[in-house]
């Protein structure tokens, strides 16, 4: 886990050196958006992004007993998504697949999908 946070913070060190005007890309399409869905079992997941490369992603089930929120620093390169959750000190690590308006996230517990519910504007 520690390699691989690592290997992103570099990642992103190298990123933002570039004197290049970087290109939209996948990353920068999901962070332009608001993603969500209810399933089934009434449980809503939604992923939000704010300033500062910071995420928030909330799971509350039907009733709203059940919450639980990862808010913290986001680090996306071309199949991997890591949330730094701000008060646990966890780290969440995703693959990802963007098709359309879907975005596909998979880890050791699952696959969810959503879909985008607000596009920002610029």
């Amino acid at each position: 886990m520690r390699k691989s946070f690592a290997f992103l913070i570099a990642l992103c060190c190298i990123f933002f050196s570039s004197c290049t005007q970087i290109s939209d890309n996948t990353a920068d399409y999901i962070r332009m958006n608001n993603w969500k869905n209810t399933f089934k079992n009434g449980t809503t997941v939604h992923l939000e992004f704010q300033e500062n490369d910071f995420a928030k992603l909330s799971f509350s089930s039907n009733d709203k007993q059940a919450n639980n929120i990862i808010n913290g620093l986001c680090i996306i390169d071309k199949k991997t998504m890591m949330i730094s959750d701000e008060i646990t000190k966890d780290n969440y690590l995703f693959n990802y697949k963007v098709t359309g308006d879907k975005l596909k996230l998979k880890n050791n517990n699952g696959t969810i999908t959503l879909k985008i519910v607000e596009k920002t504007q610029d």
